[in-house]
This record gives C-alpha cells, structure tokens and sequence, in this order.
C-alpha cells in the first residue's frame, strides 16, 4: 500500500506509516459499522460478513493485552462516532483519528 495516496497529512496526521494505516483502518471499520446498524435497523442481519479489524487495529494502536474490556471501549467509540459518517463525509479521518488519540490516552492511562 503506497500511502502517499491516502492524503493524511491532510488531517495533521504524523506522517508515521503504522499511525497511518491505524486511522484508515478505523475508517474502514466506522463505515462498516455504520453500514451494519443502518441494516440492522432494517432487520437485516450482517455480522457474518463483516471484516473483523479490531485485533489488528488494536495491536497497531500499541495493546499488546487485549482484555474484553478494551474491546468494549473500542466498540463503544466506534458507535459513539458512528453517526458521524454520512454521505458527504464517506472517509471519516477527522473520526477516525479522534478514536485513535483516544485509545492511545487509554494506552497511556493503563501503563501509569
């Protein structure tokens, strides 16, 4: 992946490679999961065929233990900046990268 085309530097996103490909998988996921509520509403269920990127987006984010309850702080940011993805903001960085400054202050709260 040549990252020069994913234009983060954009956002003030440090120009770090694992940094950068941790917020655009983040994206990926909110448009997923918005996507998935958006069915769910509709009574369609999906979860079969939705990618399953918190692992590595977790272990990119620098956690190297995951407890569940990490991933349930995860899964709550995803849906607290979920419905911020809409038409018009179809690659949600600006979110993306608040979710990932807000696991690295997890990061940092749990190694003091």
């Amino acid at each position: 992946m040549n990252l020069q085309y994913l234009n983060l530097d954009l956002y003030d996103i440090p120009e770090d490679a694992k940094t950068q490909v941790t917020v655009f998988l983040i994206a990926a996921e909110l448009k997923t999961r918005k996507l998935t509520n958006s069915l769910a509403s509709i009574g369609c269920e999906t979860c079969f065929c939705t990618p399953d990127l918190c692992d590595v987006i977790l272990a990119f984010a620098g956690f190297d233990d995951r407890p569940n309850e990490l991933y349930e702080y995860y899964f709550e940011l995803l849906d607290e900046y979920c419905d911020k993805v809409t038409h018009e903001n179809d690659t949600p960085i600006e979110e993306a990268y608040a979710i990932y400054n807000r696991l690295r202050q997890e990061k940092n709260k749990l190694l003091n």
